[in-house]
């Protein structure tokens, strides 16, 4: 979930920049041989087919036909369990410890002294690793489902929301109806929808008007879930052809890119200058135009605190005299936006909740 530049809260972009998105279709499908450290990182343990397969080779059409059904059986119960749709406790799945994600090694062994390490020992204890673990665990099985079984043309995004939040609840063992029990986990914040010109923090709401996804729509996907306060905060986009997969290509480089930037002592303005260099070396062509690809500037990553989504320090996506360092301690959410457009937001219907300003819609 992006936080906004404090600078730049209202922009309004010229309305001659904007296009028609048609998406990209992603039709992506594994390797069914993937290596076995590959499935593990997946959550997917192999079974025995091929033998099944070759015992069963002389046994005639009828003995075949019974395999089939079993292996169709096995299937909604190869992933580490779970079913579909995924409602097995994931602390149930991972009874002793849960799987490392992706780690990008830190070498600037120079600042390492015993006083560091002794806190680092107490930061990156047992507790606080496994919730965060918890969390992406749930976030990474929810978003496989949300994309094989909802994300469809045809479908409504609040079905889609509906589909992706009860999805963290059944996977939480949460469901947040006494005092006190979504405190323990739930969303880390409402799911985020937004179609095409919409870049973020729009949400469908049950008795408004259905929105409807269409095969030219690209949509963002953007929730969260947080355990015992410690909050996972990922997105993804979808797109229905490959018109837009240079659009994709570039903002996930510079996602990695910005990751790879990040550390102790890392500075905010060298991290943005990163990923604007990788984000803007990109090109897409639309209907036979040719269009740089432009970092949007004035909504940003950010820090995430305890129960708290969005923190005091932001990380942007452009060159800029942010002086702000990255500390021990703190936990960031390392976004990037692209676009065809301008490259500045416009706040669309706001409203006022107590002190907070929440937008339902910023758009290109």
């Amino acid at each position: 979930m992006g936080s906004k530049t404090s600078d730049e809260y209202q922009q309004t972009p010229n309305a001659s920049d904007s296009i028609e998105l048609k998406p990209a279709n992603q039709n992506l499908k594994p390797s069914q041989r993937a290596s076995t450290l590959a499935d593990l990182d997946r959550g997917i343990i192999g079974d025995d087919d091929d033998d099944d397969d070759s015992n069963a080779a002389d046994e005639g059409p009828g003995v075949n036909m019974l395999l089939s059904n079993e292996k169709k059986k096995k299937k909604k119960l190869t992933e580490l369990g779970q079913i579909t749709p995924s409602r097995v406790l994931v602390s149930s799945l991972f009874p002793f410890v849960f799987l490392e994600g992706e780690l990008t090694p830190y070498e600037n062994t120079s600042r390492v002294t015993d006083e560091e390490s002794r806190f680092d020992s107490r930061l990156w204890g047992k507790g606080f690793l496994d919730d965060y673990r918890e969390a992406a665990e749930i976030h990474r099985q929810v978003r496989q489902y949300a994309q094989k079984e909802l994300i469809k043309p045809g479908a409504s995004l609040l079905s889609i929301a509906d589909g992706i939040e009860d999805g963290i609840r059944a996977l939480s063992g949460h469901q947040g109806l006494e005092t006190g029990d979504s405190l323990e986990a739930s969303m880390g914040f409402p799911t985020g929808l937004c179609l095409n010109n919409i870049a973020a923090h729009w949400t469908p709401n049950p008795g408004g008007k259905d929105v409807i996804l269409q095969n030219s729509d690209v949509l963002k996907v953007d929730f969260g879930v947080q355990k015992n306060g410690r909050i996972v905060d990922s997105a993804f986009t979808i797109t229905f052809d490959h018109t837009y997969d240079n659009l994709l290509t570039a903002v996930k480089e510079a996602t990695n890119t910005g990751i790879l930037h990040a550390g102790v002592d890392a500075r905010m303005s060298d991290i943005g200058a990163a990923i604007q260099e990788v984000t803007e070396s990109y090109e897409i062509e639309i209907g036979g135009k040719v269009l740089p690809v432009k970092t949007i500037r004035n909504i940003t990553g950010h820090d995430i605190l305890r129960y708290h989504i969005h923190g005091g320090k932001q990380v942007p996506f452009v060159r800029n005299k942010n002086r702000d360092k990255m500390e021990e301690d703190e936990v960031f959410a390392i976004e990037t936006f692209g676009s065809t457009g301008t490259g500045y937001l416009r706040d669309d219907v706001c409203i006022v909740f107590r002190s907070h300003l929440q937008c339902l819609g910023d758009m290109f």
